[in-house]
């Protein structure tokens, strides 16, 4: 399985916040692999990936017009394949600024352009964890706990706390929203065909299930 994805049908989106938090861990290095997508088509969507020099870059198009910009410094390289990182995607409307990404749970001041539009959650569109570009450039490696918050845009204390040192996934108490999802990719919240698997169970009470590729 190297992404999972969902047309958005499962409910209409509260447009004006957003949250989306996700831990990776990645296997491979020098090679351009997506983290997520949202697309309606090549003029419209917003995505955001693990570029071949493995620095990380958010992009967005909205009627044509790209915005793109690396969300991590040049020299910052994310090559430790052992490492574990939480990724926070916070999309609002706030003083003028629209979003920001917190990355280990420290704010990147180089990405305030998070638009929630451009994300793509309203019913029909497509949506992909851990592929980009519709799906292809598929992510090597690991996700654990990712959660989509429909309607609010949290922090990243509500998904990770420091035990001894150390950052670690969190028990999220609060509400996901319309459409919302929590995945924890377990072995026990997949469904297979054989050995294969068809698709991951949203742990959330929205039961936003997706179909794993």
């Amino acid at each position: 399985m190297s992404y999972i994805h969902r047309t958005a049908n499962f409910g209409s989106s509260n447009a004006t916040s957003a949250l989306l938090s996700m831990w990776v861990k990645k296997t491979k290095n020098d090679i351009l692999q997506g983290l997520f997508l949202g697309w309606t088509n090549s003029s419209n969507y917003a995505t955001c990936y693990v570029n071949n020099d493995d620095t990380i870059y958010y992009k967005e198009k909205n009627g044509g017009t790209q915005y793109e910009t690396r969300i991590t410094s040049s020299t910052r390289k994310f090559i430790d394949n052992n490492a574990w990182y939480h990724f926070v995607f916070q999309s609002h409307n706030n003083n003028g600024q629209r979003g920001n990404v917190y990355i280990d749970g420290q704010l990147d001041p180089s990405l305030t352009e998070i638009d929630i539009t451009d994300w793509n959650l309203a019913s029909g569109q497509y949506i992909t964890i851990g592929g980009y570009d519709a799906g292809i450039h598929g992510f090597h490696g690991y996700m654990a706990n990712v959660h989509l918050i429909d309607g609010q845009a949290l922090l990243p204390s509500d998904f990770a706390e420091t035990v001894d040192g150390v950052l670690v996934p969190k028990q999220y108490e609060g509400t996901y929203g319309n459409i919302g999802f929590h995945f924890d990719f377990a072995p026990e919240n997949m469904e297979y065909s054989g050995d294969t698997i068809t698709r991951v169970l949203d742990e959330s009470p929205n039961s936003n299930h997706w179909y794993a590729h």
